[in-house]
């Protein structure tokens, strides 16, 4: 019965060990590419590329077929209308 017993322990202790070297692999995936992101937004100058940027290189990591940016000031008119937007949020060149 204590054979069975460390066995079935040491069995329990290796699946536990696998969740955790699989959640730590997913972690550090994950951190890779928000390095990658961040390297990539880095490396332009400007506001509105490094918008686009952001939005695009977000957009392949997380697989989204669209995504939108938006900015604005916390004390924005609640009316959209009231706004000025200059660009479409796409992270592409069709302003």
């Amino acid at each position: 019965m204590a054979v069975v017993v460390a066995v079935a322990d040491q069995a329990a202790l290796s699946l536990e060990n696998a969740r955790l070297l699989d959640e730590t692999e997913r972690s550090a995936q994950r951190e890779r590419a928000i390095n990658e992101i961040n390297s990539r937004v880095r490396q332009t100058i400007d506001l509105d590329s490094i918008l686009k940027t952001a939005v695009n290189e977000l957009g392949q990591a997380l697989g989204a077929a669209r995504v939108t940016a938006r900015i604005g000031r916390t004390n924005a008119p609640a009316d959209p209308s009231a706004t000025n937007d200059n660009g479409n949020g796409q992270g592409d060149n069709h302003g």
